[in-house]
């Protein structure tokens, strides 16, 4: 078993996945989050390969121009679409609850 890339509260950035099963919705692409929690270590449907599956927190506005303030958008993604997001920091920069 392996160790996950992302822990709670890492601050991630949504990529491109390329090809095969992407469990990632088109909006979310390039969007920034923050990790919430690391639901476990499965492997994705037509993969051999183990990935783990985490619960990233999203602000509207980083989803869509036109969202309303102070809510919270929750997608579960495959670690490999996610990346580092070194743009921004999370203790100076909190989702409101």
């Amino acid at each position: 078993m392996n160790d996950p890339a992302f822990e709670p509260r890492d601050r991630v950035v949504v990529g491109e996945v390329s090809q095969g099963y992407k469990r990632r919705p088109d909006y979310a692409q390039n969007a920034s989050g923050i990790v919430e929690c690391v639901h476990g270590e499965y492997f994705p449907p037509d993969t051999a390969e183990s990935e783990f599956l985490y619960s990233v927190r999203f602000d509207p506005s980083e989803l869509w121009e036109d969202s309303e303030s102070n809510q919270a958008v929750y997608i579960d993604l495959w670690e490999s679409a996610l990346k580092p997001d070194d743009m921004r920091d999370v203790e100076n920069e909190r989702l409101q609850p």
